[in-house]
Formats: C-alpha cells, sequence, structure tokens
C-alpha cells in the first residue's frame, strides 16, 4: 500500500501565490486509484502537546515565498507536522478497514487466463458443460475452423460475451472439448490400466472403445473432422493429436511386447510396425463406419484383426 499525503496550503500555489490560511486538504492515495480527501483544519488538530519537542521549522526552498510569508509558513509547516502523521495513521486504519477485505477478495477471485471465475460454482460449472457440449457438436457437424463462437453462443442459449466469459478463445473452448471427451473415455475404459502389466488386458479394453464408438457417431465425427483439420501444423489442435497418436501406438507397442513376452503372439507376425497398422485400421473403420455405419462392424473388424495376431482371444 502507498500513502501519499499532500499539505494543500503549505504546497500548493494558485497562480504562482500561496493558498492562504485556513482548512488543510489532506489526501490519502492508496495504490489501487482511490483517493480519498479529508477537509479539516490541521491547525486545531494539530497542536503539539506540551510533553513533545517541537519539530524542526525547516521549509523546502520551494513552499517558501519572500518577506514575512516565509517565516509565517515555517510556523505553520512546524505545527502541522506533528498532526499530519497522527492523521494519516487514523485515516490510512480507516481505509484500510473498508477496502482491506475487498482487495483480499480481488486478489483471490483472479483466475488463470482462460478459465472462467464462475468455474467453481454449481450454475458456472453446468454452463461451462452446456457450452463445451454445444461446442462438441458444432466441430463435429461442420469442422472447428467453419464453426464460430456466435454460432456456438446462439447454440446454448447465451451471449458472444456471455461464452467469452467461460472461453475467452475458441481454442481455448477446443482443448476443453478435447480434454472433456478423453476424461469420459478415461473414466469408461482405461481408469487403472497397464499395457506393460497386461497386453490383452488392453487390447480387450480397446475393442470395447471402439464398439462404444459406434454408439456416439458425433464422437466419432467430431475426431474424423478434426484429425484432418490439425495435419495442417498451425491448427491448434494439431500438437494434441500428434500426441494422441503417439501415445496410443505406444501403448499397442507395450501391449504386444508384453503378450509377445507371455508366448502369445502368433508365429510370424511383425509387431515393430503392428502399432501403426492398428493404429491405420482403427482411423479407417471409423471413417467407413461414418459414410455407411450399416455395412461396417468396426468392433468386430478390430477383433478379427487381433485374432489373427494373437493365440489367444480378446475378452
Amino acid at each position: 500500500m502507498r500513502v501519499i499525503a499532500r499539505i494543500g496550503p503549505l504546497r500548493q500555489q494558485v497562480a504562482g501565490r500561496p493558498l492562504p490560511p485556513g482548512p488543510v486538504t489532506l489526501a490519502i492515495g492508496i495504490g489501487i486509484g482511490v483517493d480519498i480527501d479529508i477537509d479539516t483544519d490541521l491547525r486545531s488538530l494539530a497542536r503539539p502537546s506540551s510533553s513533545r519537542t517541537p519539530p524542526s521549522t525547516t521549509v523546502s526552498p520551494r513552499w517558501a515565498n519572500t518577506g514575512s510569508c516565509k517565516a509565517n509558513q515555517a510556523e505553520q509547516a512546524g505545527r502541522a507536522g506533528l498532526g499530519v502523521l497522527e492523521l494519516l495513521k487514523a485515516g490510512v486504519r480507516r481505509v484500510s478497514s473498508m477496502l482491506l477485505p475487498t482487495l483480499l477478495c480481488s486478489r483471490a477471485d483472479r483466475q488463470p487466463r482462460g478459465r472462467s471465475m464462475s468455474a467453481g460454482y454449481p450454475k458456472g460449472r453446468r454452463r461451462r458443460a452446456e457450452i463445451v457440449e454445444a461446442a462438441f457438436a458444432k466441430f463435429a457437424s461442420i469442422g472447428y475452423r467453419n464453426a464460430s463462437m456466435v454460432q456456438i453462443a446462439a447454440d446454448c442459449g447465451v451471449s458472444r460475451m456471455g461464452l467469452a466469459h467461460h472461453f475467452p478463445t475458441k481454442e481455448a473452448l477446443l482443448a476443453a472439448v478435447l480434454e472433456e471427451r478423453d476424461r469420459v473415455n478415461g473414466e469408461l475404459f482405461f481408469a487403472g490400466f497397464d499395457a506393460t502389466a497386461d497386453g490383452l488386458d488392453y487390447f480387450s479394453r480397446l475393442a470395447r472403445l471402439v464398439e462404444y464408438n459406434a454408439t456416439v457417431p458425433e464422437l466419432v465425427r467430431l475426431y474424423a473432422v478434426l484429425s484432418v483439420e490439425a495435419a495442417d501444423p498451425a491448427h491448434p489442435a494439431h500438437a494434441y493429436f500428434v500426441d494422441r497418436h503417439a501415445h496410443i501406438r505406444r501403448d499397442i507397442r507395450d501391449a504386444l511386447e508384453e503378450l509377445h513376452a507371455r508366448g502369445l503372439v502368433r508365429p510370424g507376425t511383425d509387431i515393430a510396425g503392428a502399432d501403426s497398422d492398428l493404429m491405420a485400421l482403427i482411423d479407417g473403420l471409423q471413417v467407413q463406419w461414418l459414410l455407411d455405419p450399416a455395412s461396417v462392424d468396426m468392433g468386430a473388424r478390430l477383433r478379427q484383426r487381433l485374432s489373427e495376431m494373437l493365440l489367444v482371444e480378446v475378452p
């Protein structure tokens, strides 16, 4: 907190002349853009007590005038000096008691950029979820680049400014959509898994996920559309899809190596490139299923391919 005191008649001048004696203006400035002016007669409040040693009456040259004014102003400064500190202390205590709670609340409520201040409240969480769902549907139907924040705001019944309150940019909204879909899939199918510990369990989870995708065409469409758009390095989801494919290929490779160590991989199976082959199979099946859902069974085709690679059936 920065406190500045200005004693009007002792420091201020009008047209080169000192202000006349009278009430003194004490301005307390607190470093939040708030100025509080207290008008009082310092001569009546700042009289030194008999037990105090009068302060020095040295006056800055810029306060001084010529002739007798210099002596009079020096005497006023000496009498006022003792009272200024008392007024400042009293004023600051009063101002602090009024403004400190506000300052603390305003600092505590600050959120990282891109995160809504209302995200911690039930109503804010509900609204945020509604926006994410509306963006999910819009991105899945027309793509990320063709969707606008105005359209998404209209779809979920909020204003453009209301949408910006939760998600300042479309990139932040896209990140929230992808994060939410990963969270849901992780909780449904991959909670607590370890591909290096049990490869067969991993492929069972992966097959169930692909089968589940056949019940959520919007999700499959979202990833199909975004993965093509994200091939452009300038796309905001480019890094996300690069990392996603790398993680899935790594998990497939770990699962195959674990099964190979247990002697459950068919002889002649090239596990070195099988991770990329299975990724290509899954992505290709999704596109074919989107074009003709009735003729493509994604889960069955994946299980068939796994049975050609493994000596055991994937549960």
